[in-house]
């Protein structure tokens, strides 16, 4: 007669361990800590989705800056014609007021 008590522990070991193994995985899947690849693949694609948005947005806001610059440069160009108009304006008067009083 053969004995099978070895045979018998060593399968319920190799048994006791894939339940054991299985319920974790059960357990992870409840708290969340596994979730299936669709949810993955979805959370990947707002992602993506967010990430050209951003990237959208700051192109936008940077070409404002790049208009607002140019427009900030026209500007001072102006201001300063106006400046050396003013100064000549301001020969010329002077130099007719003191040609008048002569």
């Amino acid at each position: 007669m053969t004995d099978y008590t070895p045979l018998i522990l060593a399968m319920s070991g190799i048994i006791t361990v894939l339940i054991g193994a299985i319920g974790l995985m059960i357990r992870s899947f409840i708290k969340g800590q596994i979730v299936p690849r669709s949810h993955v693949e979805d959370v990947r694609q707002d992602r993506k989705e967010r990430v050209t948005e951003l990237a959208n947005e700051r192109d936008t806001w940077r070409a404002a800056f790049d208009t607002l610059n140019g427009t900030v440069q026209t500007l001072v160009q102006q201001g300063d014609q106006l400046l050396s108009h003013s100064a000549l304006t301001n020969q010329l008067l002077t130099a007719w007021k003191e040609r008048v009083e002569k």
